[in-house]
């Protein structure tokens, strides 16, 4: 895990976004439905609430050249040559954003995330989040070093 890689795993955000649509297009096609799936994107996505990769899926359109131009030492890099990545569709956080989905040794934050096609997909209820009082992870009564988020959702056709 490298903190500082934010470039990496927007770039990575950005193709995981393209391949989720690439796919739902072609399963559309492939059973004659009308429209497409609606998109969901979950995992560990090893990015925090207020880094680059989750304000992208989020929002929908982030304009990165200045965000871009910081390397993993804090120094500047080679500019991103003005790039904006657009998000398309919209998702939007159906679990809420819990103070952390992750705690070890030296580090604590949310990192796994169910994000949903916003207008399609309506957030119905979620898992409470895990007591502060929990120790580190992983534990007895959590083998990972992951809480698992979860979460129903209401098809809104």
């Amino acid at each position: 895990f490298k903190k500082f890689a934010l470039r990496e795993r927007t770039a990575q955000a950005a193709l995981m976004l393209g391949l989720g649509r690439d796919f739902r297009r072609e399963l559309a096609e492939l059973h004659d439905w009308n429209e497409e799936p609606p998109m969901v994107v979950c995992g560990d996505l090893n990015a925090e609430p207020q880094d680059l990769p989750i304000r992208y899926l989020l929002e929908g359109v982030e304009e990165t050249d200045s965000e871009w131009r910081i390397d993993s030492s804090g120094d500047e890099a080679p500019a991103g040559q003005g790039a904006t990545l657009s998000a398309a569709p919209a998702l939007e956080c159906a679990t809420g954003v819990p103070s952390w989905t992750n705690r070890v040794d030296k580090f604590e934050g949310t990192l796994d995330w169910v994000l949903v096609e916003r207008g399609r997909l309506v957030p119905m209820r979620h898992a409470p989040p895990v007591a502060d009082s929990v120790g580190f992870l992983p534990s007895e009564e959590f083998p990972s070093d992951h809480i698992a988020v979860c979460c129903d959702v209401q098809y809104t056709p």
